[in-house]
């Protein structure tokens, strides 16, 4: 049983890009099986959380078509007889309650470290403020690294704590952002607040990682929000972070003439046109990046098609006409999707971009105020679209914008024949 487990970790490894794979999915370890369950150990509460959240769905699918049946996967912490009930919790129930040093439950890959970081002109500076921090020789509280995708963000997170907790007797956590907002709304609805500062207040270092959007938890990805507000550059950000040769990634923009009026049966030709052309690599996933699929007729069927008998490619598909609403690509496509809404810039977004330092405990008596009301006053008159904050005729790209939206996803939407008086509204 143990040789086909390992089996399905090499498929896992396959199907998950290789930093998720080597955080989340490599430190799981083969427990038992019984006849309904296979139990498995990894090294803390957090791994369960995520890999419950993320990754369950593709594990089961994988272990029914290497042990050809079907079992449920039971995920433990590793020095338990039983997986963790009490969520967010620190306390273990013994013969008594004991409360346990919270360096004991990290969160943190332990293979992650300084030593086997490659540092380069993009990611030098971050690395020595790291390590200082690490090292107690400055100290930056807090410490802020930004920066592209596949740097090696995460990785330096995870360094610096390991080596906190291998130097000293500080008590260590790493939570992903989503996990800690929603630990914070938990804790509100439950009128538990007083265990959620208690839980952070004791720790004496604390890692929030800020997820980008993920393309291996098993479902189609999708990118929905208005026009120009960024989703094609999203593309191609999450195209430079993928860990596969570039024969194994296809991007395609329908909004292209060439493509107008193309219908399913063309996406079965440029799909095969594209394999017999590129040659991915095998056993390496094959990403298809579907930039506007709206305009694709009955794109669908073909997507949910592809999802259900082609395991190997993952899916990217945008779009921005009111046709790809969230709502409704969950009934097209019928609970295979996890969507991501991609906005305008918010105003503290626009802030950061135009390099206007502010204070909020101070601003209402300093003169940054004067900087962040000129921005704001601009910001109220153009928005948050990122075309319009450099040099550009912003009057009319925001008209051009404004009819791209009223002729394409108001009226067309609608059956609106009285464009006149839409325009007027």
């Amino acid at each position: 049983m143990k040789l086909l487990w390992n089996k399905c970790k090499e498929e896992l490894k396959n199907r998950v890009n290789k930093s998720n794979y080597e955080i989340w999915l490599d430190p799981i370890s083969f427990v038992s099986v019984d006849e309904k369950f296979i139990t498995v150990s990894v090294p803390n509460k957090y791994y369960i959380d995520r890999i419950n959240k993320d990754y369950l769905k593709l594990l089961e699918e994988i272990v029914r078509d290497i042990f050809k049946r079907d079992f449920g996967i039971n995920l433990i912490s590793s020095g338990e007889t039983g997986e963790f009930t009490a969520q967010d919790s620190f306390i273990k129930k013994e013969k008594k309650e004991r409360v346990v040093s919270t360096t004991h439950v990290t969160g943190l890959n332990q293979k992650y470290t300084f030593d086997n970081f490659i540092v380069g002109n993009c990611n030098q500076f971050a690395h020595a403020a790291a390590k200082a921090v690490a090292e107690n020789s400055i100290t930056y509280n807090p410490l802020f690294i930004y920066g592209d995708v596949g740097l090696g963000k995460t990785h330096l997170m995870h360094a610096t704590g390991n080596f906190i907790l291998n130097n000293s007797k500080k008590r260590v956590l790493y939570v992903t952002s989503e996990v800690f907002v929603n630990d914070m709304i938990t804790s509100i609805q439950h009128s538990k607040m007083t265990s959620f500062r208690e839980k952070y207040r004791r720790l004496d270092v604390l890692f929030v990682d800020d997820e980008a959007v993920r393309l291996d938890h098993g479902f189609i990805t999708t990118l929905t929000g208005p026009r120009r507000a960024g989703k094609t550059y999203l593309c191609f950000q999450l195209i430079k972070s993928l860990d596969v040769p570039k024969e194994n990634i296809l991007y395609i923009n329908f909004e292209d003439e060439k493509l107008f009026g193309a219908n399913a049966e063309d996406l079965n030709a440029l799909l095969d046109t594209f394999l017999e052309l590129s040659q991915p690599e095998r056993g390496k996933p094959i990403y298809l990046f579907l930039d506007e699929i709206q305009n694709v007729a009955n794109w669908d069927a073909w997507v949910r098609r592809i999802h259900d008998t082609e395991k190997q490619i993952r899916m990217v598909i945008t779009g921005s006409s009111s046709k790809l609403l969230s709502r409704e690509i969950s009934t097209k496509l019928r609970g295979r999707v996890l969507n991501t809404e991609v906005f305008p810039l918010s105003f503290h977004e626009v802030l950061g971009w135009e390099g206007v330092e502010y204070d909020l405990r101070t601003i209402s008596h300093s003169k940054q105020r004067f900087s962040v009301k000129k921005s704001f006053a601009s910001y109220l008159r153009t928005g948050g679209y990122p075309a319009v904050r450099g040099d550009v005729p912003q009057e009319k790209v925001l008209q051009g914008y404004f009819e791209s939206m009223i002729l394409k996803d108001v009226a067309e939407r609608h059956g609106v024949k009285e464009i006149k008086g839409l325009r007027i509204l």
